[in-house]
């Protein structure tokens, strides 16, 4: 007969979030709340060396098209569809969206998805496993549809170099800032959800994935690494990404996905 799950944790956002994050698992197990903080989205450690520079908002009027700068800095077209989930060929690149600077309608404007924060219910649960804690929906999902962005410390390669040597570098995703309107490369980033962080942190590796990053940008050039479905997920199932380590890169640590095209190794 199985254990019941109970709710540990009503919302590990603390009201972070515009949706709560309970954490459910067998009553004798600690939840995981005293190990992080909570944080929805990138933010600078105090003293840290990233400096955001903020993105001009956009003079549109009411929604926003193909003309939109915001659109245009991304590409050519709307990142998003008429139901606000990202068009596939767009998964991968650089997204700019509009925000609170910009003075398009928000309730009107398709182009503003990652910014408008958490809207699926989820839920942080024990696998049961050796994966440690994980995530899964409490609704089905739609292909395309956000599901959550990686908040966590921003930092600048040397300190993230440095933290690494201090206290690991697991949680370390990396990232990069906005390509600036002139030419010049864009600053190689880190982001660090190891003691701060949002509930993506808990999101499991898979070599046969559900999800998949894009990297958004939203009121500055700091980026936030959003996850979306790569296909319709059904209730109650893990939500996963590939960690992306080749076979080369596994350093011994082993995948624990149990696919059968699994590539063994993890970081």
């Amino acid at each position: 007969m199985a254990r019941k799950a109970w709710t540990l944790v009503g919302d590990l956002s603390n009201g972070a979030e515009a949706r709560a994050v309970p954490c459910v698992g067998r009553a004798e197990r600690a939840p995981p709340v005293k190990v992080f903080e909570y944080e929805a989205k990138p933010v600078v450690p105090r003293g840290g060396a990233v400096k955001p520079v903020e993105n001009a908002g956009c003079d549109c009027v009411g929604s926003c098209g193909p003309r939109c700068p915001c659109v245009c800095r991304g590409g050519e077209a709307n990142a998003y569809g008429a139901d606000g989930t990202l068009t596939n060929q767009r998964i991968g690149n650089f997204v700019f969206e509009c925000h609170d600077d910009c003075n398009c309608r928000a309730a009107a404007c398709r182009n503003r998805v990652v910014g408008a924060g958490l809207k699926l219910p989820l839920e942080v649960f024990h696998t049961g496993t050796d994966k440690g804690w994980g995530v899964r929906c409490r609704d089905k999902i739609t292909k395309g549809t956000f599901v959550a962005a990686y908040g966590g410390e921003i930092l600048t390669q040397d300190e993230a170099e440095e933290r690494g040597r201090k206290r690991g570098d697991e949680y370390f995703l990396d990232c990069f800032a906005a390509p600036p309107p002139q030419p010049r490369a864009a600053a190689f980033l880190v982001i660090d959800a190891k003691w701060k962080g949002s509930v993506a942190r808990f999101f499991n590796h898979s070599c046969v994935p559900n999800m998949r990053g894009a990297t958004v940008y939203v009121e500055s050039d700091m980026p936030r690494l959003a996850f979306f479905a790569l296909k319709d997920i059904r209730k109650g199932t893990e939500l996963t990404w590939d960690y992306k380590r080749t076979q080369n890169e596994t350093d011994g640590v082993p995948c624990l996905c149990g696919y059968a095209n699994c590539r063994e190794g993890l970081l």
